[in-house]
């Protein structure tokens, strides 16, 4: 939708606004809390409360903890679900001004 948004130009409406920001978020940090239960991590505070916060640092520290060197994947594909609608807004925009030949 991001990216539909992104193409043509459009606004969108103040609750889908809301919920391309937030609810990537709260999404990603759900599904943490969850697999720190399934797996016996204790998070330190709330985590949708942190992760909101600090983001940027929270979910490679989760990643990092809970899986080793190799969470480096689940770091990036966390990080790419809490970006997509900016990244695909972004897209949008960049195709619809190569198709009209602006840049």
């Amino acid at each position: 939708m991001g990216a539909g948004y992104g193409y043509f130009g459009a606004d969108p409406h103040a609750s889908l606004t809301l919920g391309f920001t937030v609810a990537p978020f709260f999404g990603a940090a759900t599904w943490i809390e969850a697999d720190a239960r399934r797996r016996g991590v204790a998070l330190v505070l709330d985590w949708p409360m942190l992760g909101a916060a600090v983001w940027p640092v929270a979910v490679p520290w989760y990643a990092w903890r809970t899986r080793g060197r190799s969470g480096w994947r689940l770091a990036l594909g966390l990080l790419a679900v809490m970006l997509a609608p900016a990244i695909g807004s972004l897209c949008g925009g960049l195709v619809r001004l190569f198709q009209l030949g602006a840049v």
